[in-house]
């Protein structure tokens, strides 16, 4: 059973694009030119260029106690002079102009309710939309505002104006989790809808009818625009990110079939004029550094020297094993291929010498079984290949093979394996040769993570609640199915659960995007607050009894940067 911090969800591939339209031409690729700095701060992130390239959008940060507050500020392009139009939200993602630069939209947490937000670019109080996708229509006049993010078979967009009245709505063909994106051409002709589907994002090239044109496939649910000549795409894999442009023929709404790479590394956002001739992204450095320290000295904020056992300027993935004495550390590193990947090694808690532990292919995920074991999933042209290895003597021998590579939350269990499907509305356990299928709760919208206590009786499912998206609730379930139970539930804006060595659970919920709120769960409804710890935090993993922690902590700066977009 897995009891340690998980490093990484076992998900699908590095973002793999499918593109079912074609241009009757063969395009000239393009590229980047002519970078230049347009903040100077050290404190920018999801920065947003206007469509006519005027003005920047972005958000900062503030976070007094470990508790961050976010805010989004404006200026000339060019200039220096910034002023805020929104402050004191509890979580920033995203931010999006309008065509006529009166108003943003604002993804994150504002008054304690997640969702998607109309801000003026003059500032004043914000009004929240929907917690599905929206967008400027018609000049910036009106809205496109996508429904809930909840599973069905079609969806329609509403058409409204600004201050809500719904004029229209636009259908969306299905089926899928949600629509989860949104973007207007500049010309109005063609607009594009992101539709989750089984973990990957389906984007839809669509005109005002809700005809589809074309659309393409990404293997993940990344963010994507488009303009009077192209679609750009976000791509995302293990440690590195990538900003692809496919061609569109303005007329048909077409896609090319070619993909013109522009991009390849680590940034937070993207933004593109109207014209798709400039490109801006927030680029920066994530300074991480790793403690291990007593559980009641972390949540105390007692972060001695002693106690820090690595610094890095690229990211840190760390999790600790269920009886302490170990630490399972990931570090994000280049490749050969001139991207990134992610190598793992195993350390004492105390610090000393680290181990490396030589996994090969594509590896989707590690984390702790027991204090000595160390269960791993990689990539296969069939699907997924799970194994366990001693980290004191290397591979065990077998493994498991999951026909789909989309698989989630995988887990060992006495005598097999379980793991959530692509749909993540089934678990299924495998042992000896017996496959059980257990259904989600309908409270939750999907689950993404799971557990197998000490004992091996049951399990931890963890999921998002449906509709709003805005709390994650944790139930268990005898792993020889059955009807799952509630344990808790928590307004949160990400977290994990874990089973503890006397069978209770460890349910971190994040009160603000980097912060964790730790509590202690030994049945339903029955929750011990253990406490927050008071800094801006990567990630936590705490030992099975409750004594020693290890704390990832991430100190970002960055600024938004312009580049030209050419034809070579």
């Amino acid at each position: 059973m897995v009891v340690g911090a998980l490093l990484l969800l076992l998900i699908g591939g590095a973002g793999y694009l499918f593109a079912t339209g074609k241009l009757g031409r063969r395009e000239a690729a393009y590229a980047l030119r002519d970078r230049a700095q347009l903040t100077f701060s050290g404190d920018v992130f999801a920065s947003a260029i206007t469509p006519d390239g005027k003005q920047l959008a972005y958000i900062t940060r503030h976070c007094p106690g470990g508790l961050c507050g976010y805010d989004v500020e404006i200026q000339d392009v060019g200039g220096t002079a910034t002023h805020k139009i929104l402050t004191g939200a509890s979580a920033a993602y995203g931010l999006e102009w309008s065509p006529d630069r009166r108003n943003l939209i604002f993804y994150g947490t504002v008054n304690g309710r997640w969702g998607t937000y109309l801000v003026s670019a003059l500032g004043g109080a914000p009004r929240y939309l929907t917690s599905g996708a929206a967008m400027f229509w018609a000049g910036g006049d009106s809205l496109l505002v996508a429904p809930q993010v909840t599973p069905d078979s079609v969806f329609y967009v509403k058409v409204t104006n600004l201050v809500g009245v719904v004029a229209d709505s636009i259908r969306i063909a299905g089926p899928g989790g949600g629509v989860t994106g949104l973007s207007v051409m500049p010309s109005g002709r063609w607009i594009v809808a992101l539709v989750v589907q089984a973990g990957r994002g389906r984007w839809q090239v669509f005109d005002r009818s809700g005809k589809v044109a074309d659309q393409v496939v990404n293997s993940c649910t990344c963010p994507g625009r488009i303009t009077n000549d192209a679609l750009w795409l976000s791509r995302s894999g293990i440690g590195f990110e990538s900003i692809v442009r496919m061609g569109i023929d303005p007329e048909n709404g077409h896609l090319a079939t070619r993909q013109d790479t522009l991009l390849s590394g680590l940034f937070n956002n993207f933004s593109v004029t109207a014209d798709g001739g400039t490109l801006v992204i927030d680029d920066g450095t994530s300074d991480d550094e790793l403690w291990a320290v007593s559980l009641a000295d972390g949540l105390a904020g007692k972060f001695t020297p002693d106690k820090s056992r690595l610094r890095s300027s690229t990211r840190i993935l760390a999790g600790i094993s269920p009886d302490g004495g170990r630490v399972l550390l990931g570090r994000t590193l280049p490749s050969t291929t001139g991207q990134s990947e992610v190598r793992y090694s195993v350390m004492p808690f105390e610090g000393g010498a680290e181990t490396q532990l030589n996994l090969t292919g594509k590896i989707r995920g590690v984390s702790w079984v027991d204090s000595v074991t160390v269960l791993y999933g990689s990539q296969t042209p069939t699907g997924l290949h799970t194994g366990l290895i001693d980290v004191r003597t290397g591979p065990r021998p077998g493994g498991f093979d999951i026909p789909d590579s989309l698989a989630l939350g995988v887990t060992s269990v006495d005598g097999g394996w379980a793991w959530i499907v692509p749909t993540r509305d089934r678990v299924v356990v495998d042992r000896a040769g017996k496959r059980t299928e257990i259904a989600v709760p309908k409270w939750f919208e999907g689950v993404f993570d799971l557990d197998a206590d000490p004992a091996g009786q049951r399990l931890m499912m963890l999921g998002w609640n449906a509709g709003t998206n805005d709390s994650l609730g944790v139930a268990v379930v005898p792993i020889d199915g059955g009807e799952p139970v509630m344990w808790a539930r928590s307004y949160a804006e990400g977290g994990s659960a874990r089973f503890l060595s006397d069978g209770s659970l460890l349910f971190q919920a994040r009160p603000t995007q980097e912060s964790v709120a730790l509590n202690q769960v030994r049945g339903p409804g029955e929750i011990k607050r253990l406490g927050i710890i008071p800094r801006p935090v990567a990630s936590v993993g705490v030992s099975s009894d409750l004594k020693r922690a290890l704390v990832v902590e991430r100190t970002y700066h960055g600024d938004a940067w312009r580049s030209r977009i050419v034809r070579q």
